[in-house]
């Protein structure tokens, strides 16, 4: 089982996600953050299963809200989260701040 670690604008994401999706429909941002729990521990478990999307980039789609949750596997074997956003989001907008 590998470390996960957030970076912190990915836990900043989390946050205004789960709120917005709380505006839209009651427990909507609470299920959401049910579904992402799941996807972390998925992660954790199979690091390397999800496909590399940009050099060492991966991305795992928590595919009931549609977002897609970008990681890397650093060199000790853990897997860093470094950014959670929806999938109509431009991606890769995150490489700029790494």
């Amino acid at each position: 089982m590998a470390k996960v670690s957030f970076h912190s604008d990915a836990l900043d994401e989390i946050n205004k996600s789960a709120l917005y999706l709380n505006e839209q429909s009651p427990d909507m941002g609470d299920d959401f953050l049910n579904e992402l729990e799941k996807s972390v521990k998925l992660i954790s478990n199979f690091p390397d299963t999800w496909p590399c999307v940009r050099g060492n980039i991966r991305r795992l789609i928590i595919t009931r809200y549609h977002y897609n949750i970008f990681y890397r596997i650093v060199s000790d074997g853990s897997a860093e989260i470094l950014s959670v956003e929806h999938g109509r989001k431009k991606p890769f907008t995150f490489l700029g701040r790494l």
